[in-house]
């Protein structure tokens, strides 16, 4: 029967600490449990993030702000931008053209900020 690869692992490291002092080996350990509490911390950032993007509501197919469309319509959520009614706004984080029902006034900046940038932001 063979064992499982986290027990390999676990037995090597073992080996490995076994060759370093009392003082060492607890240091090691330190920076490993801080490594995989990062990981895990990053892990549960990148699914949060993963779940916004699933939930977000927008063009299902990305909209090349180069092309014609996406002179005239929001990056996020597709609405078609008129002229005189709603103007498009340039996003200083992406410099995507959005609406405003995408987009906040920053006061302090003197600039617009699409809803997916403020959250990163």
């Amino acid at each position: 029967m063979t064992r499982p690869v986290e027990e390999d692992c676990d037995s090597q490291l073992a080996q490995q600490l076994s060759l370093l002092s009392e003082t060492e080996r607890k240091h090691v350990l330190m920076v490993l449990h801080r490594d995989g509490d990062l990981r895990r911390h990053e892990e549960r950032r990148l699914k949060e993030l993963q779940k916004q993007i699933d939930q977000q509501e927008g063009p299902s197919v990305p909209i090349d702000q180069h092309s014609p469309l996406g002179q005239f319509c929001c990056f996020l959520c597709s609405r078609l931008f008129y002229p005189i009614i709603d103007k498009r706004l340039l996003c200083r984080g992406c410099h995507y053209f959005v609406c405003h029902g995408c987009a906040t006034y920053e006061h302090h900046t003197g600039s617009w900020l699409c809803s997916q940038c403020q959250k990163q932001w």
